[in-house]
């Protein structure tokens, strides 16, 4: 993914991402390498520490998750995720 696409599917402005990309570049969570079809592009991708990372805090999350939908029903959970899912696409 570029830069700019992270700054959209994170719905922040483009010098935010930078500043994000920067601070996980220097953690050494993500890498930057030139696009092969665009060489004025750069993609980034999880290194294998950053993926390590996510798999740290995975569970982690779907425990914040189970505990803030703890009070939903199955149909009620579904119907929350098709509203996220709305709401996201709508702000794209």
């Amino acid at each position: 993914m570029s830069a700019a696409d992270l700054a959209r599917a994170s719905f922040v402005r483009a010098q935010s991402a930078a500043d994000l990309i920067g601070a996980l570049e220097r953690r050494g969570l993500i890498e930057r390498r030139t696009d092969p079809d665009n060489r004025r592009r750069m993609l980034i991708s999880l290194t294998t520490e950053g993926r390590a990372f996510l798999d740290t805090y995975d569970p982690r999350v779907e425990e914040l998750e189970e505990q803030m939908l703890a009070d939903l029903g199955p149909e009620d959970r579904k119907a929350f995720r098709t509203f996220l899912d709305s709401s996201r696409r709508a702000l794209s």
